[in-house]
């Protein structure tokens, strides 16, 4: 929750319930995966299935798309006066 929080520059905020719902749904779709900790540890630690990756890459290029084609038809970001 803090490395969202820090990472976008304190624009997104996520609570407990949510990240914990998001984990759990990107769990049992198979994007994610529970990785083994020392033991004693509390804290989860989750990486990336292939599926995911391939997921993530498809989004970064549909993201991507979205903002070139903003660009070539000259949308101006929220804020913007022009």
């Amino acid at each position: 929750m803090q490395d969202v929080k820090m990472l976008s520059a304190d624009r997104l905020r996520l609570g407990p319930a949510t990240l914990y719902n998001m984990i759990q749904k990107l769990s049992e779709q198979g994007f994610i995966e529970e990785i083994e900790t020392q033991s004693g540890d509390r804290r989860r630690i989750y990486r990336l299935t292939q599926m995911g990756k391939h997921l993530l890459r498809a989004e970064f290029v549909r993201q991507s798309d979205v903002l070139i084609l903003a660009k070539t038809r000259n949308v101006f970001l929220l804020g913007d006066k022009a």
